[in-house]
């Protein structure tokens, strides 16, 4: 088990589920904590891939739940906030999807 600087031990992963190297307390952000569910972002410092878990705490234990994502802290922590996707953001988008297209 992992533990972080804002919460006692938690159930996320010590390692990437991809390349096997072993997280650093710096790979790991809390996104947000409300009556005991987290969401946290991680991303392993030698592959890149990133990965988001939503822990649920209930009577009966521990529930994580996590996905790939190519979402950043950033982006997570905009969610958050409830910013609404502007314009800008959109074109950013395609751009970046431009790059890595099927034609590329």
């Amino acid at each position: 088990m992992l533990s972080t600087k804002n919460s006692s031990p938690l159930k996320l992963p010590n390692d990437c589920l991809y390349c096997k190297t072993v997280f650093r307390e710096k790979d790991i952000d809390l996104i947000d904590q409300v009556n005991g569910n987290s969401v946290y972002h991680l991303t392993c410092h030698k592959c890149g891939v990133s990965f988001i878990f939503h822990l649920v705490l209930s009577k009966d234990g521990v529930l994580s739940i996590g996905a790939v994502t190519d979402a950043g802290k950033e982006d997570l922590e905009k969610l958050k906030r409830g910013e609404n996707v502007t314009a800008d953001d959109v074109i950013s988008a395609y751009l970046e999807t431009k790059k890595v297209g099927p034609n590329k």
